[in-house]
């Protein structure tokens, strides 16, 4: 059994393979597309010993979670770093299922998402609440069905990628934006945000207001399309002059309104 899954998982790398055996050039995947677009169908040797060291050497020393399931979804292999997320030692881990190693509910969803990969043979990526050591934590899983020489599957791969960091800084950034929204929306004074180039890339309400335009007709425009013609060059001026040392600047222009 686990010689049949060590030949089905070699397939899924079986692509990259004859890439490189054939110097054709291609751009490197990422970690979901080498698993999602790999062909896990098409026959392959059995193989060799070299290679079989090779995937070991890789799935041992990976900093992502790991684990090959069997056809009965029993765990025949986790990584070291799979065993510390769950804060087992690997003997503790091979030869269970999700049953022994997780809450009851937990364990339903992954079972229900496993016999999914394997019924439909198609791999499934998405973002995940897994149950650790350390409490609960943001994993981006992988799931890949394994089929050997016949097309039939023998078990299923799964990896884990932490981005518990990642979402919260995500959610920190999406907060604070909304604070400055906030604050910016409450003011009587006009504000807006450009970039280098003058590019706006944020208007308050009253901002619109006072120039008569909808936000989505302002952002992506230059703020100099605002100002007199004969003003534009001392603006852009002033813009090109901002330093870490010289933060701020004040400019008396004039303005371009529907009533003129």
């Amino acid at each position: 059994e686990r010689r049949r899954i060590g030949e089905a998982l070699e397939k899924v790398h079986a692509r990259l393979e004859r890439r490189v055996e054939k110097r054709i050039p291609s751009p490197v995947p990422t970690r979901e597309e080498a698993w999602a677009e790999a062909d896990v169908r098409q026959p392959l040797q059995q193989p060799s010993r070299e290679q079989m060291d090779l995937w070991q050497t890789a799935f041992a020393s990976a900093l992502d979670l790991l684990a090959l399931k069997n056809k009965d979804l029993v765990y025949e292999a986790a990584n070291p770093s799979f065993c510390r997320f769950l804060g087992l030692e690997q003997e503790k881990v091979v030869g269970r299922t999700d049953f022994d190693l997780f809450s009851q509910s937990e364990a339903e969803t992954r079972r229900r998402e496993d016999a999914q990969v394997m019924s439909t043979g198609k791999s499934l990526i998405q973002d995940e609440q897994v149950a650790g050591a350390a409490g609960k934590r943001g994993l981006q899983v992988s799931r890949t069905p394994l089929l050997d020489g016949t097309g039939q599957c023998v078990g299923l791969f799964w990896s884990g990628r932490d981005i518990t960091a990642q979402r919260e800084a995500e959610e920190a950034l999406r907060l604070s934006e909304a604070r400055f929204r906030a604050v910016v929306e409450d003011q009587v004074e006009l504000i807006c945000r450009f970039l280098p180039d003058g590019t706006l890339t944020f208007v308050n309400d009253v901002f619109c207001r006072y120039f008569g335009r909808q936000r989505k007709e302002l952002i992506g425009q230059p703020f100099a399309s605002v100002i007199f013609d004969q003003d534009r060059e001392e603006m852009k001026e002033r813009v090109l002059s901002l330093a870490p040392e010289k933060p701020a600047t004040a400019l008396d222009v004039r303005a371009v309104v529907p009533n003129g």
